[in-house]
């Protein structure tokens, strides 16, 4: 072979080594890039629960946009003030960003008409939930829950829960939070919408709301001479009262802070029978020290993380009523989101820079050789 040749075939050895080098790198970017798309922001107090739901792959927050939110809200408020027969104790609802993006993780799952199990929120209240499929849009899926009117009578214990849930979720008096999700799943759509706090008690199904004239418990703070609106959300269990629109909370201050009952873990502690008797986490409204809500579901916690979501921070509002699956431990739950994540540099990347180097360090003093020789 020719020394000119030979010459070539090294030159496009060493063109391929570069272009190979290149597209690994590329390749590794665009892994990273892709495991970055899919993780997610999960606050230490959602840690508190093994598999809440926000802790789940999908949009940290709701793709609902601020025109269907107005829909969502005016279209609940409208079937809950025309309530038949008439309730006395009927609340206002208003959009919550916090339930909404639970509703959009889980909607994201694309599981049809499957409930999840862990969406109540640590620190903050119950939460229940409708789901609808297959619906055209927001004002066609609330319709849908709200129809099962039809074979609901108010006070008859001999009911179908199924043939009514939504229906009594949707015009439960004391919730006052509504917050939902939307995925479009094989060509259907997915409405999830979330409640605080969760309507369909056990033993109160038949009794959704108080039946009196309207605003009948509320003299004092009626809208439209239909619905009680104290703008005002009693967590962690406590119990609003509709004439003074103030909370009793379950513990007292410093605990539990007005005005909502907002858990306060800074210079506090439990219950005095909660060291010998407090059981977890049936009892964390009373006992949240010892059984690990605070300080991560307090109201004014929050965490530095080492991650791409530099910062988790729980509102002043954010404050929980009965997580049944919340865990015992006291173990610190970790701030970062994605601890694969959380290094910029990708070994596969390195890798390929290694070889690379090694390769062309051959192919030089080949040609080097050559150039001698010739």
């Amino acid at each position: 072979m020719s020394p000119s040749l030979l010459r070539l075939l090294c030159l496009t050895c060493v063109v391929m080594i570069v272009k190979g080098s290149a597209v690994s790198a590329s390749d590794s970017t665009h892994v990273r890039l892709s495991r970055a798309k899919r993780s997610t922001s999960c606050a230490p107090k959602y840690k508190l629960t093994p598999e809440h739901t926000a802790c789940k792959e999908g949009r940290d927050a709701s793709v609902v946009s601020a025109a269907e939110k107005k829909v969502i809200v005016d279209k609940h408020n409208e079937f809950r003030a025309g309530a038949n027969p008439t309730a006395g104790n009927m609340m206002k609802v208003r959009w919550d960003d916090e339930i909404a993006m639970i509703a959009q993780k889980w909607a994201d799952q694309c599981l049809g008409l499957t409930h999840d199990s862990n969406r109540n929120i640590p620190g903050r209240l119950t939460v229940g939930q409708n789901i609808a499929i297959n619906t055209q849009d927001w004002t066609t899926a609330i319709t849908l829950w709200h129809s099962e009117v039809s074979q609901f009578t108010y006070g008859n214990e001999q009911f179908n829960f199924g043939k009514i849930g939504h229906y009594t979720q949707v015009m439960w008096a004391e919730t006052t939070l509504v917050g939902c999700g939307m995925k479009n799943c094989n060509g259907k759509n997915n409405h999830i919408c979330n409640y605080g706090i969760s309507g369909n008690l056990q033993g109160r199904i038949h009794l959704p709301y108080k039946q009196n004239a309207s605003c009948a418990n509320c003299p004092r703070h009626c809208v439209n001479s239909k619905l009680c609106d104290c703008n005002l959300t009693c967590l962690n269990g406590g119990d609003l009262d509709l004439n003074t629109c103030t909370c009793s909370c379950k513990a007292p201050a410093p605990l539990y802070m007005a005005p909502d009952c907002t858990l306060n873990c800074t210079g506090t502690s439990d219950e005095s029978w909660c060291a010998a008797q407090g059981k977890c986490p049936s009892q964390h409204v009373w006992c949240p020290h010892k059984c690990g809500y605070c300080p991560y579901a307090a109201g004014d916690y929050t965490a530095d993380t080492t991650s791409s979501s530099t910062t988790t921070t729980t509102t002043t509002s954010s404050t929980t009523t009965t997580t049944t699956t919340t865990t015992t431990t006291t173990t610190t739950p970790s701030s970062t989101v994605d601890n694969q994540n959380s290094n910029s540099a990708d070994p596969n990347n390195s890798a390929a820079k290694d070889t690379f180097s090694l390769l062309a360090t051959i192919v030089a003093l080949a040609l080097h050789r050559l150039f001698v020789i010739v």
